[in-house]
């Protein structure tokens, strides 16, 4: 049965090919001056396996007409729009969980189904699973907004990993006092983490110019959340770490977060976060007010009380980090 005017048409494509329906679109009429008729111009719309997918994405283009250029738009451009309104603590963590979403990188966007994605969550084992779900959230929030698509599969994902249960140790006096004899870039910033309770990342993102010497204390202005973002004292026996590092430039030394783990795990088996596990632990066996020590390593304090009405002077802070001995 013909269709109506201006409502497309479909054709099966000769030869073996694995989608060989075509369906297209009249875009606009034109007019021949050599056969002096109107002709129709059209525009491709896609390729299927089967008429009855042909039909469907027909149907579905009449009922809901869209901007045909966007049927070439790919998960991996509106991912590219999405990045630029991720905030600068959790931006490091969407591009790692991005990594599991490459097989589908380069789809149309239109194309995609809540499977495609779930396959690519499911082949995470690690707690990466939720943020990958939500990096699939803001691609299709965005191209919602940009009305490059009109249905959000993504709202039908889930995390299904349980998180693992990560055995923390804490760094034994001896493997501190080793550690702190070696003159190598990752012994120095283990003794910094130690002497701070900073997480990696923390370290990472500090410009040279929030660490002051002078007055001993560090502004940690990109942190994992509003409460991570403090003001800390420098431990009196880690001023001349924090100093060389302010100096060299800070980052690291240039190297890594997982080649300081490296560094630390062929060493003595620990990790860079078994650090701060080290600090928090020493610093409780030194009596530390626990409301202190929510404030030195950045967590929010637990009660209204300690976060609203209680006040916490630097030079307490201070006094407190110095009980600390290695």
């Amino acid at each position: 049965m013909k269709n109506a005017n201006k409502y497309g048409g479909i054709c099966k494509l000769p030869g073996h090919r694995r989608r060989p329906w075509r369906v297209r679109i009249t875009v606009r009429w034109e007019f021949d001056p050599v056969l002096m008729i109107r002709k129709q111009i059209f525009q491709d719309l896609g390729y299927y396996a089967t008429r009855a997918e042909a039909i469907k994405a027909l149907a579905d283009y009449n009922d809901n007409p869209f901007d045909v250029s966007y049927t070439k738009i790919t998960f991996g451009q509106c991912y590219e729009e999405a990045k630029k309104d991720f905030t600068e603590s959790r931006k490091a963590n969407y591009t790692a969980a991005y990594k599991y979403l490459e097989p589908i990188k380069d789809s149309p966007i239109r194309s995609i189904k809540a499977g495609q994605m779930q396959r690519c969550i499911d082949s995470c084992t690690t707690t990466q699973q939720q943020e990958i779900k939500t990096v699939c959230h803001k691609v299709f929030d965005y191209a919602l907004r940009m009305e490059i698509v009109d249905r959000d599969p993504s709202r039908y994902l889930k995390s299904n990993t349980v998180a693992p249960k990560i055995d923390r140790s804490v760094l034994e006096p001896d493997t501190i006092k080793k550690i702190s004899q070696i003159d190598e870039w990752w012994s120095k910033i283990v003794m910094m983490l130690l002497y701070s309770g900073m997480r990696t990342k923390e370290l990472l993102d500090l410009d040279p110019s929030d660490i002051d010497i002078e007055k001993k204390c560090i502004n940690i202005n990109i942190a994992k959340n509003r409460s991570s973002v403090r003001v800390i004292p420098i431990h009196d026996c880690a001023v001349s770490y924090f100093s060389d590092y302010k100096e060299k430039g800070g980052k690291l030394y240039g190297h890594t977060h997982d080649g300081l783990n490296q560094a630390l795990k062929r060493f003595c088996g620990h990790t860079a976060h078994d650090c701060r596990h080290t600090f928090t632990t020493k610093m409780r066996e030194c009596k530390c007010d626990l409301l202190v020590l929510q404030i030195l390593v950045g967590h929010s304090p637990s009660t209204i009380t300690e976060r609203v009405y209680t006040h916490v002077k630097f030079e307490e802070l201070q006094k407190a980090l110095n009980q600390l001995k290695y």
